[in-house]
């Protein structure tokens, strides 16, 4: 294991001589530890400034002078029409009670610029050994790597108007948005149109084809289309509206009802009689006071309003979020505390075609279904770059899950039919730990976690309970050239 990082270091150092310096505004990506952590500090931004630029739609277009990104100078843009090439490389190592350490390599290396003042573009291919372990990974795989193009997009910002079309990681509403997380890059193209306080969001994307017979060749296509209205009522309040839909089929394409930003798609699919999967939901962000925020967001995958028939009593299907953070609450240490419920069934369907995932993954920011829970952190920080964050999860969790076999059990009942939340045997899990960030000079960060989980019920099984104990450490080294 050592040799390995013995080996990847060398190779990093060797090649990072070069930094780019470049300032003007940044489009930050998605999906990257690393920039994550700029994310953060967005967030603590927004929190303290509380201005009116809309911070529901990501990727992010940051401008100067907000937070210190100076490690990360080659993401900067300016109009010289110079091309930025820069790599990434993490080394993971993990380790936990009742199984052996493991080192996994991720190697990262792309292009970004300007066209010119209005168009960006971001490109990246990945070669991730973290990926290819991962049992949910269907992809090729080639000598223990998982590899690809992992973002190719172009980003065009006007006025009132911009548009990303290609490949790229989004969320929509908070980070762990329950519609639309950063978790996957889709192909497609997402535009939004801004009037004063008023904000317009649309998304079209291409999803996985899934095989429909194991002796056949046929698929069904499968596509994601998304809108969402953002209105800024007050200083202190911003409220969004959102609906999505997940459709598809043998043969079937884009249709170009699911294309128009101002229409239902909830009640197209039912006019026209077809089984699609749609969405329904809101979000908001409220700030109090100075450097407080209060956010949620609610998403309704299937709600009962009548009760006229036997399958009227089919349990509602929803989920949500609320939360609240604080900057300086204590000079230095900024406070979070949430809770998050996602009921059995929620984003599963009849039909596999419509389940609200991507390449077996969720679409939303949490991979699972069935489950609440409660998460409080208390972050310290020791300079704009450097920070220290204690945190404490509370989970219990059922046996549903996104992929399970539909059923539908309140239709074989006569009457009222209800289930427990969580559903059937639930494990229950308490989770404390320490995480340390921090950048160490111009081309290496750091990401640090250690702590300890009492599980009962593991995996969902009586009298399965353990303590774990577990470390994880993440170290990037980063480097570009600009030409």
């Amino acid at each position: 294991m050592y040799n390995k990082l013995y080996r990847f270091i060398f190779f990093i150092l060797s090649i990072s001589i070069y930094s780019a310096k470049i300032s003007a505004s940044t489009l930050l990506p998605l999906g990257i530890e690393l920039f994550d952590f700029v994310y953060d500090k967005m967030e603590k931004y927004e929190a303290t400034q509380q201005d009116i630029y809309i911070y529901t739609i990501a990727p992010y277009l940051i401008p100067k002078n907000t937070v210190d990104i100076t490690p990360l100078n080659f993401l900067k843009y300016n109009s010289n029409k110079k091309i930025n090439i820069f790599a990434i490389g993490t080394e993971t190592f993990t380790t936990q009670t009742f199984s052996s350490g493991e080192s996994l390599e991720t190697i990262r290396a792309g292009l970004s610029g300007m066209f010119n003042k209005n168009i960006f573009f971001f490109s990246n291919i990945s070669l991730d050994e973290n990926k290819a372990e991962d049992k949910l990974y269907s992809g090729k795989k080639w000598r223990g790597l998982a590899g690809g193009v992992e973002q190719s997009f172009l980003f065009a910002q006007f006025k009132h108007f911009n548009i990303f079309a290609g490949r790229f990681k989004s969320f929509w509403g908070i980070k762990k948005s329950l519609l639309l997380s950063e978790s996957n890059a889709l192909d497609g193209l997402q535009y939004t149109v801004t009037y004063k306080k008023i904000s317009l969001t649309y998304r079209l994307a291409k999803l996985n084809q899934l095989e429909t017979s194991l002796t056949t060749s046929v698929f069904d296509n499968r596509y994601f289309a998304g809108h969402r209205i953002d209105v800024r009522l007050h200083k202190k309040l911003r409220i969004g509206l959102f609906e999505s839909i997940v459709f598809g089929g043998i043969g079937r394409t884009v249709e170009f009802n699911y294309l128009n930003p101002l229409m239902s798609y909830h009640a197209e699919q039912l006019n026209n009689d077809v089984n699609d999967n749609s969405f329904l939901g809101a979000d908001f962000t409220y700030y109090p006071i100075q450097k407080t925020k209060i956010y949620g967001q609610l998403l309704i995958d299937d709600y009962q309003i009548e009760n006229n028939s036997q399958g009227d009593q089919e349990p509602n299907q929803y989920g949500f979020i609320i939360g609240g953070y604080s900057v300086d609450f204590i000079k230095s240490y900024d406070v979070r505390l949430e809770y998050i419920k996602v009921t059995n069934r929620t984003y599963n369907q009849a039909f596999e075609r419509n389940r609200y995932i991507f390449e077996n993954k969720s679409l939303g920011y949490f991979n699972t279904n069935d489950f609440d829970k409660i998460n409080l952190s208390v972050t310290k920080w020791f300079s704009p770059l450097r920070s220290l964050s204690l945190h404490y999860t509370h989970l219990r969790k059922g046996e549903g899950t996104i992929t399970d076999t539909w059923t539908e059990p309140w239709l074989e009942t006569n009457g009222d039919y209800s289930e427990t939340f969580p559903y059937g045997i639930v494990e229950k899990s308490n989770r404390l730990s320490g995480q340390f960030k921090s950048f160490l000079g111009s081309y290496f960060y750091l990401d640090l976690e250690a702590g300890i989980e009492n599980i009962k019920n593991k995996n969902n099984s009586i009298q399965n309970s353990q303590q774990n104990k577990f470390l994880t450490i993440k170290l990037f080294t980063f480097f570009s050239k600009s030409i």
